[in-house]
C-alpha cells in the first residue's frame, strides 16, 4: 500500500519515503502513499524480523491526494506533527484506544475526528470533532469542523495549527491559550473573540495569522507571552479592555510586533517602569492601532 517504515528495536514507525518529514515535502522528494484505502498493519516483517507498528511519523499523509480512508491499528501509541495535514480526499479519522500522544497540527484539514471510547488518555466528547486530554480538559488537536466543548479549560500547544477557524471558536471557560495554540490557522473572519475567562495567551499563540485585523484583550488576561501576535501582518487594531497583562519578560515588544518592529505596543502608564527604554524605542509608531483612553504608548519611532 505504499507505506514506508523506520525500525527501532522491535518497533516500526510509518514515515515519509526518506524519513525526513516536512523537509522532504518541501524539496519534492517524498513519494506519498498511493493507495486510496490504507490499512496500517499492527506489525510488519522485514529481513526475517517482525516489528510492531507503534507510531505514525510527521507529515506522512500531508497533502496526499490518493488516500480516501485509513485504518489505524490498536498498536499505534503516537501520531506525529502534521501527520494528516490537509490530505486532499481524506475526510474522517478514528483514533484508536492505544494512542497516547498526538503532535501539533496532526489533523488540520480533516472534517470528522473521533476517539475510541476505550481510550484512557483522550476523548472526543459531545461530538466535538476534536481530541481532548481527558484528565486535564485540554483540547490537544482540532480539525476544520471542531466545536470546542464546555468544560475545556486549555487550548493546547499547536491545537489549531493550520486549522480553519471562526471568530467565536473559543467558548467562555477557556483559561489558557498554550504556545502556538492558533499558529498559522485560517479564517474568513477578520477577528477572533477572546472570552473574559482567558488568563494566559501563550508564546506565538496567534503567530502567522495574517487574516487577523483586530483583537480585543479582555480584562481577565494576566499575561501575554512572546511572539503572541508576530507575523499577524494584517493586524491594525489591538484593544485592551481595562487590563494590564504582564508581557514577555525577555523582550516585551515581541508579544505584539513583527520581525521588523513595525507594529505599536501599548502599556498602561503605571507599567512603564517594568521595561527598559532600549526595548521601548525599537518599534515604530502605528497610528491605526486603537487604544483605550487610560492607556499610553511609550514606543518611540525607531531611528
Amino acid at each position: 500500500n505504499g507505506l514506508y517504515y523506520r525500525f527501532t528495536g522491535t518497533e516500526a514507525e510509518v514515515v515519509t519515503e526518506l524519513g525526513n518529514g516536512y523537509n522532504e515535502l518541501q524539496n519534492g522528494y517524498e513519494e506519498p502513499p498511493s493507495a486510496s484505502n490504507i490499512v496500517i498493519p499492527p506489525s510488519v516483517t522485514y529481513n526475517g524480523n517482525t516489528y510492531t507498528v507503534t507510531s505514525i511519523g510527521g507529515w506522512v499523509f500531508a497533502y496526499n491526494e490518493s488516500v480516501r480512508s485509513i485504518s489505524i491499528p490498536n498498536t499505534v501509541v503516537s501520531i506525529g506533527n502534521c501527520a494528516f495535514y490537509y490530505p486532499e480526499n481524506l475526510s474522517s479519522i478514528h483514533i484508536p484506544k492505544s494512542v497516547k500522544t498526538i503532535g501539533e497540527g496532526a489533523f488540520a484539514g480533516i472534517k470528522n475526528l473521533t476517539v475510541d471510547p476505550e481510550n484512557t488518555v483522550f476523548d472526543s466528547r459531545d461530538n466535538c470533532n476534536a481530541v481532548i486530554e481527558t484528565a486535564t480538559n485540554t483540547l490537544v488537536s482540532a480539525c476544520n469542523n471542531t466545536v470546542v466543548p464546555s468544560g475545556v479549560t486549555t487550548i493546547g500547544s499547536g491545537a489549531f495549527y493550520g486549522v480553519s477557524v471562526h471568530s467565536n471558536i473559543i467558548p467562555y471557560g477557556v483559561v489558557t491559550l498554550a504556545a502556538r495554540a492558533f499558529c498559522k490557522c485560517y479564517s474568513t473572519d477578520n477577528t477572533i473573540i477572546l472570552p473574559n475567562s482567558i488568563k494566559t495567551i501563550g508564546n506565538a499563540a496567534f503567530y502567522g495569522c495574517s487574516w487577523l485585523r483586530s483583537i480585543t484583550i479582555p480584562s481577565s488576561v494576566e499575561s501575554i507571552e512572546g511572539y503572541a501576535f508576530m507575523l499577524c501582518n494584517g493586524l491594525s487594531s489591538i484593544t485592551f479592555d481595562n487590563c494590564c497583562p504582564v508581557f514577555s519578560r525577555d523582550n516585551p515588544l515581541e508579544a505584539i510586533i513583527d520581525e521588523d518592529y513595525t507594529k505599536d505596543v501599548y502599556y498602561p502608564a503605571y507599567a512603564h517602569s517594568y521595561y527598559s527604554y532600549g526595548y521601548m524605542r525599537r518599534c515604530n509608531l502605528h497610528p491605526q492601532i486603537k487604544i483605550d483612553r487610560e492607556w499610553t504608548t511609550y514606543c518611540a519611532t525607531a531611528s
